[in-house]
């Protein structure tokens, strides 16, 4: 295989003193370095003065990535490996974005030579050469040489800096305001990216009732056009546009119909550095994000603040919708008109690979209710105005063990409290519904969701999946508090992220979810997944919180049904992922007379990046 060359700048972890030049190099203090990767080592063409806020143990990287094994989660930049689990947090960037030749930054734990285990991996600088690389560890094995010349090693990465480098260490120190002002300005970039995405899903059955001629074949497709621009170290911009398509080639009773829309996407400034190196504070429509996307994965119309001093992560939203998001409509969506939510959540690592985080939301409904007798638009209608709190505890980790392969685990425990408002309407010519009742009540409930994964070292490398959620129920929601869980409204259980099924996706809320699944390494960056739920309600009542089938239950069993699953997820090319779902659903005794019914589907995902 053929040598390349890797150019590369390193933060590197030496010391600085008045006096001779070579009496710098000690342990303890972080420079950056410029270089070329060649020949086994890193060999320096620049060292600049030093930076002084690295934890013990950790290190940052920024670079381009070099090589990508998504199944693996592992990534390359240059010589040093990274790694990720479900704990690591994703800023700016989601895993699936992740490409060769893309720009990131990554701080995380030392956990071997030249191997990182990811805390935080973010977007990186549009502006980054494709062969730079930055670096912040400890430096050991200093040597000095008759010529002046220097070697050491950090990460266990070999560096070498000629004796000419060395000496115009302090020269590298820029010695006015306005020649730093003026190298930092350099870094200024604009880039523009997006991708295309097409997607056809085919429903089979939905309503348990082959009579009902429900099937369907829905095609929809999606343009993103991304702006990125980084202004320097401290500010940015990103400005990101939607044109969405959404139609129905096959429509099983006829009534097929085709809209095309605009979405407006993210669009925020962000300020970095503030007070120092650690606060972030970013303003506009931004996507709120947690890592098993369990309480949060949405764009909100936001002020966002998040600040990090290892091993503590802390960050903060207020969110208002001010403007709607798609075109035609003229007004905002209205389950979230009027609504003022705070979200907050803490990550500690308080060991090598093991976290806990707090979990906090207040959502705060301001908008009108109306009374019985008004009338209201049906595309104004909104049956539920609330004001609660939610509020919760997770404990994620991994223990790596090389002769059986990788553990991880996850937990989270929930709660929530408030008032609700409910609203019944009726019906009414011209496009008109009426409000026949209004109830309040409280609310109180909870929920937990618990697992564990084992990526084997078996043969064909499977890794094994067990899973369990509940969320609680009311036995008789007519009377009293109604002491279901509900969750955020703000979590994702779509086609990217398929927490609770690929058919039912229901709600957590008086309902009890098992998974037993495996995964199976296919090619050289796809794998296929074979999983199975099983659904039962903790108290029978005839319904289900935001479930897909369209049949609802008898209220008197509280067997909800199971699900079989197999996903295919194919990445061998470098802008191209390609997602075919199957999925077929049998009904449980709590249909009735439906029990035993099936309900299939299939789904396919092509997304083209640019």
């Amino acid at each position: 295989m053929a040598m390349r060359s890797i150019g590369l700048t390193v933060l590197i972890c030496l010391a600085h003193s008045v006096g001779d030049v070579r009496a710098q190099l000690r342990e303890g203090a972080y420079y950056p370095v410029t270089g070329v990767w060649s020949g086994g080592a890193l060999r320096a063409a620049a060292i600049e003065p030093a930076e002084d806020d690295i934890q013990a143990g950790e290190a940052e990287i920024e670079g381009r990535i070099t090589a990508l094994d998504l199944e693996k989660k592992a990534l390359q930049i240059g010589p040093v490996t990274v790694q990720w689990s479900e704990s690591t947090g994703f800023v700016g960037i989601k895993p699936a974005a992740l490409k060769i030749g893309t720009a990131i930054e990554v701080e995380g734990r030392i956990v071997g030579p030249r191997r990182l285990l990811a805390i935080i991996i973010e977007r990186g600088p549009a502006s980054l050469e494709l062969n730079s690389l930055r670096v912040v560890g400890a430096v050991t094995g200093i040597k000095e040489n008759a010529d002046g010349s220097v070697r050491f090693e950090v990460m266990g990465m070999p560096v070498f800096v000629p004796g000419d480098v060395y000496r115009g260490l302090r020269s590298s120190r820029p010695d006015t305001q306005e020649e730093e002002d003026k190298q930092t300005s350099t870094r200024a970039a604009l880039k523009i990216g997006g991708e295309y995405e097409v997607k056809l899903d085919y429903r089979k059955d939905f309503a348990l009732d082959k009579q009902a001629k429900d099937d369907l074949l829905r095609l929809d497709q999606e343009f993103q056009l991304r702006l990125s621009y980084r202004h320097n170290d401290w500010v940015s911009l990103f400005i990101e546009g939607k044109v969405l398509g959404e139609a129905e080639p096959y429509k099983e009773g006829g009534h097929r119909r085709a809209d095309v829309m605009l979405e407006r996407g993210e669009t925020w400034v962000r300020f970095d550095k503030l007070f120092g190196r650690n606060l972030t504070l970013k303003v506009g429509r931004q996507n709120f994000e947690e890592p098993r996307r369990w309480w949060w994965d949405d764009d909100l119309d936001a002020v966002g603040v998040r600040y990090r001093h290892n091993p503590f992560v802390f960050e903060l939203g207020v969110a208002r919708e001010l403007l709607p998001t798609t075109t035609p409509e003229n007004f905002i969506d209205p389950e979230n008109e009027g609504v003022v939510r705070v979200l907050a959540r803490t990550d500690w690592l308080f060991s090598k690979n093991h976290r806990l985080g707090l979990f906090f939301l207040h959502q705060n409904d301001r908008s009108a209710t109306p009374s019985p007798g008004a009338l209201v638009r049906a595309k104004r209608e909104d049956p539920s105005d609330a004001r609660l709190w939610w509020g919760g505890l997770r404990a994620m980790g991994n223990a790596p063990a090389a002769e059986y392969g990788d553990f991880s685990y996850w937990a989270d425990a929930a709660f929530v409290a408030g008032n609700e408002t409910l609203l019944e309407l009726e019906p009414e010519a011209g496009g008109l519904k009426r409000v026949i009742s209004r109830k309040d009540q409280r609310v109180r409930g909870w929920a937990v969701d618990v697992g564990g994964r084992w990526d084997s070292q078996l043969p064909g490398r499977p890794m094994f999946t067990l899973g369990y959620a509940l969320g609680s129920g009311d036995k008789d929601p007519d009377r009293g508090s109604d002491r279901s869980f509900r969750q955020t409204g703000l979590q994702s259980n779509d086609e990217e992220f398929r927490t609770y099924g690929e058919l039912l996706r229901p709600e957590l809320s008086n309902l009890s979810v098992a998974v037993l699944a495996v995964q199976f390494p296919i090619f050289s960056d796809s794998h296929v997944e074979f999983a199975y739920r099983h659904f039962r309600q903790q108290y029978a009542v005839p319904f289900l919180r935001d479930g897909r089938i369209e049949a609802d239950p008898n209220g008197i069993s509280k067997n909800i049904g199971q699900e079989w699953m197999i996903f295919f997820g194919i990445e061998e090319w470098n802008k191209v992922e390609i997602e075919l779902v199957g999925a077929a659903f049998r009904a449980g005794h709590a249909y009735g007379a439906l029990s035993g019914k099936m309900v299939y589907s299939l789904f396919t995902k092509v997304t083209f990046s640019f």
